[in-house]
Protein backbone atom coordinates (compact mmCIF):
# COMPACT_ATOMS: atom_id res chain seq x y z
CA UNK A 1 0.00 0.00 0.00
CA UNK A 2 2.76 2.45 0.82
CA UNK A 3 4.17 1.75 -2.71
CA UNK A 4 0.76 2.43 -4.26
CA UNK A 5 0.79 5.87 -2.37
CA UNK A 6 4.10 6.98 -3.55
CA UNK A 7 3.31 6.04 -7.48
CA UNK A 8 0.31 8.34 -6.84
CA UNK A 9 2.34 11.03 -5.12
CA UNK A 10 5.09 10.79 -8.02
CA UNK A 11 2.01 10.59 -10.77
CA UNK A 12 0.65 13.98 -9.42
CA UNK A 13 3.75 15.79 -8.64
CA UNK A 14 4.64 14.71 -12.18
CA UNK A 15 1.42 15.99 -13.61
CA UNK A 16 1.81 19.36 -11.33
CA UNK A 17 4.85 20.34 -12.55
CA UNK A 18 3.83 19.29 -16.40
CA UNK A 19 1.22 21.79 -15.53
CA UNK A 20 3.40 24.16 -14.25
CA UNK A 21 5.32 24.03 -16.83
CA UNK A 22 2.86 24.64 -19.88
CA UNK A 23 1.78 28.27 -19.45
CA UNK A 24 5.40 29.12 -19.12
CA UNK A 25 5.91 27.52 -23.00
CA UNK A 26 2.53 28.90 -23.68
CA UNK A 27 4.06 32.01 -22.86
CA UNK A 28 6.98 31.47 -24.51
CA UNK A 29 5.05 30.93 -27.87
CA UNK A 30 2.90 33.69 -27.66
CA UNK A 31 5.71 35.78 -26.96
CA UNK A 32 7.59 34.07 -30.50
CA UNK A 33 5.03 34.94 -32.24
CA UNK A 34 4.97 38.58 -31.14
CA UNK A 35 8.23 38.60 -32.20
CA UNK A 36 7.89 37.06 -35.55
CA UNK A 37 5.05 39.43 -36.28
CA UNK A 38 7.17 42.40 -35.22
CA UNK A 39 9.65 41.11 -37.40
CA UNK A 40 7.71 40.52 -40.45
CA UNK A 41 6.24 44.41 -40.21
CA UNK A 42 9.55 45.76 -40.02
CA UNK A 43 10.64 43.58 -43.21
CA UNK A 44 7.63 44.80 -45.40
CA UNK A 45 8.35 48.50 -44.01
CA UNK A 46 11.53 47.93 -45.61
CA UNK A 47 10.52 46.56 -48.60
CA UNK A 48 8.45 50.16 -49.01
CA UNK A 49 11.16 51.91 -48.21
CA UNK A 50 13.54 50.58 -50.39
CA UNK A 51 11.08 50.36 -53.45
CA UNK A 52 10.72 54.38 -52.45
CA UNK A 53 13.98 54.93 -52.68
CA UNK A 54 14.80 53.46 -56.10
CA UNK A 55 11.85 55.23 -57.28
CA UNK A 56 12.97 58.51 -56.29
CA UNK A 57 16.94 57.70 -57.50
CA UNK A 58 15.18 56.68 -61.00
CA UNK A 59 13.04 59.78 -60.79
CA UNK A 60 15.92 62.37 -59.65
CA UNK A 61 19.10 60.50 -60.81
CA UNK A 62 19.10 62.00 -64.10
CA UNK A 63 19.06 65.40 -62.96
CA UNK A 64 22.84 65.92 -63.20
CA UNK A 65 23.23 65.25 -66.80
CA UNK A 66 20.07 67.11 -67.50
CA UNK A 67 21.23 70.20 -65.88
CA UNK A 68 24.31 70.27 -68.01
CA UNK A 69 22.56 69.42 -71.27
CA UNK A 70 20.48 72.68 -70.74
CA UNK A 71 23.92 74.74 -70.22
CA UNK A 72 25.34 72.78 -73.67
CA UNK A 73 21.62 73.44 -75.41
CA UNK A 74 21.67 77.39 -74.21
CA UNK A 75 24.93 77.95 -76.09
CA UNK A 76 23.63 75.89 -79.05
CA UNK A 77 20.67 78.25 -79.20
CA UNK A 78 22.88 81.39 -78.75
CA UNK A 79 25.08 80.12 -81.42
CA UNK A 80 22.09 79.66 -83.72
CA UNK A 81 21.14 83.46 -82.89
CA UNK A 82 24.71 84.78 -83.68
CA UNK A 83 24.18 83.44 -86.95
CA UNK A 84 21.39 85.11 -87.74
CA UNK A 85 23.40 88.64 -87.23
CA UNK A 86 25.95 89.56 -90.00
CA UNK A 87 28.98 87.80 -87.97
CA UNK A 88 31.37 85.69 -90.40
CA UNK A 89 31.70 82.00 -91.07
CA UNK A 90 34.54 81.67 -88.53
CA UNK A 91 33.32 83.08 -85.40
CA UNK A 92 30.25 80.38 -86.11
CA UNK A 93 32.60 77.64 -86.47
CA UNK A 94 34.27 78.82 -83.56
CA UNK A 95 30.94 78.96 -81.84
CA UNK A 96 30.65 75.10 -82.69
CA UNK A 97 33.93 74.56 -81.78
CA UNK A 98 33.40 75.34 -78.62
CA UNK A 99 30.17 73.86 -77.90
CA UNK A 100 31.41 70.40 -79.63
CA UNK A 101 34.40 70.56 -76.54
CA UNK A 102 31.78 71.71 -73.97
CA UNK A 103 29.74 68.64 -75.03
CA UNK A 104 33.33 66.16 -74.71
CA UNK A 105 34.08 67.49 -71.55
CA UNK A 106 30.47 66.67 -70.10
CA UNK A 107 30.64 62.99 -71.24
CA UNK A 108 34.06 62.53 -70.16
CA UNK A 109 32.39 64.05 -66.48
CA UNK A 110 29.83 61.39 -66.58
CA UNK A 111 32.37 58.79 -67.65
CA UNK A 112 31.97 58.42 -71.44
CA UNK A 113 34.82 57.46 -73.26
CA UNK A 114 35.82 58.00 -76.87
CA UNK A 115 36.01 54.58 -79.29
CA UNK A 116 37.78 54.67 -82.34
CA UNK A 117 35.83 52.81 -84.64
CA UNK A 118 38.82 52.25 -87.89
Amino acid sequence: MSEELKNENTETSAETTSENDTPDFEEQLKQAKQDYLYLAADFENYKKNAIKERSELVKFGNERVLRDLLEVMDNMERALIAHTGEETKESLASGVEMIVSEMRGLLQKFGVKEVNCE
